[in-house]
């Protein structure tokens, strides 16, 4: 059993949005993307240590698998005329020393500046942004793993970095990783809550029936719904995805409920006075 986590599984292979997008893609790039939102606790992110955590972000930015770009306030690209000449530098020098003349001097430029607003900082000042762009294979079930969990990867990543820069709080976000955490959070309610609701599921169909036989019935029809359908899907070679990763949750609901159905059904009427060898249908008069 295999597992496409790919935003694409949502969309029919025609439908007009997703073509217009590809389109855009096509042209220009994509726009898969790893998106890290520095929060420094002094509320400043222009202040000496949010920076310095900015600038050690953007350089280990480039070196995530699949990165083509990084993007943020440190390298932004801050032109000036000179005389008869025309600067172009990083926004905040690479020998920034955190003294009050550097840092009055990035606020002159993020001033200066119309399009660094609501696009590397926030409004209020309290939010950065560091911006990996991405250009990951159109299969991505290996390379999202690779991207996220290798050594150099953005799980290493943020570790490396809550060490480096305790007064920083980092947040993680984007496409890239939003399609990963899918992938991983179905593959942990697979492992978890179905044998969970398993075990709920049994203990209250032996609860009300009051029958040690009906739960063991009711367990190997669940067993059997779920292996069937899922192998089908193994041998079919069909992927799962966002979506059909929920089907044994919905399939035991519905094997659940369809089994305390015809179990409470055939002990009411062996409570009436059935064998329970054979059951004629009532006659409707």
């Amino acid at each position: 059993i295999t597992y496409k986590a790919d935003y694409r599984v949502m969309f029919s292979s025609h439908n007009e949005y997703l073509e217009a997008f590809e389109h855009l893609q096509d042209t220009y790039t994509k726009v898969d993307n790893v998106v890290f939102i520095l929060e420094p606790r002094n509320g400043n992110a222009l202040s000496t240590e949010a920076i310095h955590a900015q600038q050690w972000l953007t350089e280990r930015g480039w070196l995530l698998p699949y990165s083509i770009r990084v993007d943020s306030l440190s390298n932004f690209q801050h032109t000036y005329a000179d005389g008869d000449e025309l600067i172009v530098e990083n926004l905040i020098p690479e020998d920034f020393d955190g003294s009050p003349d550097a840092l009055r001097a990035v606020e002159r430029r993020v001033n200066s500046e119309q399009t660094i607003r609501d696009h590397y900082l926030s409004p209020d000042g309290a939010l950065s942004v560091v911006m990996v762009t991405l250009e990951l294979p159109e299969d991505q079930t290996k390379a999202l793993p690779e991207l996220m969990e290798t050594e150099g990867g953005v799980l290493a990543l943020e570790a490396a970095f809550r060490a480096a820069h305790p007064d920083v709080t980092l947040h993680v976000t984007g496409l890239a990783t939003s399609n990963y955490y899918l992938g991983t959070v179905a593959a942990q309610d697979m492992q978890v809550l179905m044998p969970l609701l398993l075990i709920v599921a049994l203990a209250l169909v032996g609860i009300m029936t009051r029958s040690v036989a009906n739960t063991f019935v009711t367990l190997i029809i669940v067993a059997v719904a779920i292996v069937a359908t899922m192998g089908g899907f193994g041998y079919t070679g069909i992927p799962l995805n966002n979506v059909s990763s929920v089907a044994p949750v919905v399939i035991l609901t519905l094997a659940v409920a369809h089994c305390v159905h015809l179990l409470c059904y055939y002990s009411l009427r062996l409570r009436e006075g059935h064998d329970g060898q054979r059951i004629e249908p009532e006659r409707i008069p």
